[in-house]
């Protein structure tokens, strides 16, 4: 699975979970754009996640460097 599709099934899951409020947040917009950030932003995190993880199976073990100052 690509981080792509992993990154958009866990978006679509924090949105799931948000969408399980009251009526009285689902009917305020300001509750649904803070929704729709915090997914946006799950999104981003997960992904660069994925990313890494992609990444770092591609690479031989010896080529990889951490570098710890950071």
């Amino acid at each position: 699975m690509s981080s792509n599709e992993v990154a958009m099934k866990i978006t679509l899951k924090a949105i799931e979970h948000n969408l399980v409020q009251t009526e009285v947040d689902m009917m305020n917009p300001n509750a649904q754009k803070s929704n729709e950030l915090a997914a946006k932003e799950v999104a981003k995190f997960y992904k660069t996640i994925y990313k890494s993880i992609e990444e770092c199976r591609n690479t031989h073990y010896k080529d990889i460097n951490i570098d710890s100052s950071k």
